[in-house]
């Protein structure tokens, strides 16, 4: 069953500034808020300090093989685990969610990468992500996506402002 994700304008233009700002590194964020069925609200933002090593180190190795912890931050995010306890927590006491994600891709298309797919078959299934392409440092398309049930792949989600 399909699923909308609604996102406020000045939300939307909040995680464009923020791609453009981070660019031409991947920023990342949480979305905050509250949903029922089918049917998600972004009310806030978390942005986040994109924490990927660009060592290689193989924190990651396990999720996408050597190709993927090897990979900088230009093509690569991370929130550490601290961070979404800590967003987890602020929600609650707020009487929200967390939604899912957001993040950018500098100079590619607003489309999950086989290894954002990897990320949520493993660390975060069934929430919303958005991914805002930035090309040459200028927000351009976004897009949010969901995990399938099956966890193969993901389908698009409508992204409207309420």
């Amino acid at each position: 069953m399909p699923t909308t994700l609604h996102l406020p304008e000045d939300l939307r233009r909040a995680i464009e500034a923020h791609g453009e700002r981070g660019y031409a590194d991947e920023v990342c964020g949480f979305l905050l808020g509250t949903g029922a069925g089918n049917e998600k609200s972004v009310t806030r933002l978390k942005e986040i300090e994109n924490t990927w090593d660009d060592s290689g180190a193989p924190e990651f190795e396990g999720v996408g093989g050597a190709e993927f912890a090897a990979t900088s931050r230009r093509r690569r995010f991370k929130i550490p685990p601290d961070e979404y306890l800590a967003a987890d927590r602020e929600a609650r006491e707020r009487g929200e969610s967390i939604l899912g994600f957001y993040h950018s891709h500098p100079d590619h298309p607003a489309r999950p990468s086989r290894y954002d797919l990897a990320l949520a078959q493993e660390i975060f299934p069934g929430y919303s992500y958005i991914i805002v392409a930035v090309q040459a440092g200028r927000a351009a398309d976004m897009t949010s996506w969901v995990l399938r049930d099956d966890y193969s792949d993901f389908d698009q989600e409508a992204l409207t402002a309420p």
